[in-house]
């Protein structure tokens, strides 16, 4: 493997990482505000 492809495979690793990271903080983010929502609604 050159330098170039070891690059673009780290860079995506990344990617998906950080993507994942992402998704996993919305959606305990919206859990909190759904269940906010509903204490102020009961």
């Amino acid at each position: 493997m050159d330098n170039k492809s070891d690059l673009f495979f780290f860079t995506i690793l990344i990617l998906v990482v950080i993507s994942f990271i992402i998704l996993n903080i919305l959606r305990t983010f919206e859990n909190h505000l759904i269940r906010k929502y509903k204490l102020k609604l009961l």
